[in-house]
């Protein structure tokens, strides 16, 4: 049976302890009411703090309940899954800036209209493949996540404390 709900700072606290006490944690449980386990992407403070100013009063403090670390070990599967989405994020980034170069040297460069748009539509071309492949791997990392959490048994495990339904943290399922 979950606990009663505590106060916006009591339940704050009690978030921001969770993750004091694991601080290579690298995936959170809830970090968004719909999604139950995903990679921290900044710092847990960064979420803590855009709950506190940016989501309702009346939700801040089961949002707090439930964004917890993900404090056991991913299966290799995951983890491989990961690395590669990762490695594809960081090639679509490269790929990204590329482009944004490319697209200011042919604002600039107007005596080099030609050239400048040839290697515009060329980093394009590549970010768009790039953008595919890290589709592609968030997907299977998606997969690999979904099929190990295998309906929240392992959350349950790891964090007991939560008002995860299988679609929200919210009873309604928002």
């Amino acid at each position: 049976m979950t606990p009663p709900l505590k106060s916006i700072s009591e339940e704050r606290a009690a978030c921001i302890a969770a993750f004091e006490s694991n601080p290579k944690a690298t995936f959170a449980w809830c970090c968004h009411h719909s999604v139950l386990i995903e990679t921290l992407t900044e710092p847990f403070m960064a979420r803590i703090e855009y709950i506190d100013t940016d989501k309702p009063e009346g939700e801040r403090a089961i949002r707090l309940r439930n964004f917890r670390p993900v404090r056991v070990e991913l299966p290799e599967e995951v983890r491989k899954a990961q690395d590669a989405y990762w490695k594809a994020e960081d090639a679509r980034r490269k790929a990204k800036d590329a482009c944004d170069k490319a697209k200011d040297a042919y604002w600039k460069a107007w005596d080099a209209y030609e050239k400048a748009e040839d290697a515009c539509w060329k980093a394009h071309d590549a970010y768009g493949k790039a953008e595919d492949a890290c589709d592609k791997a968030r997907d299977s990392r998606l997969k690999a996540l979904s099929s190990w959490v295998e309906a929240s048994a392992v959350h349950d495990n790891d964090w007991p404390d939560n008002t995860w339904n299988g679609k929200s943290i919210f009873e309604s399922g928002r």
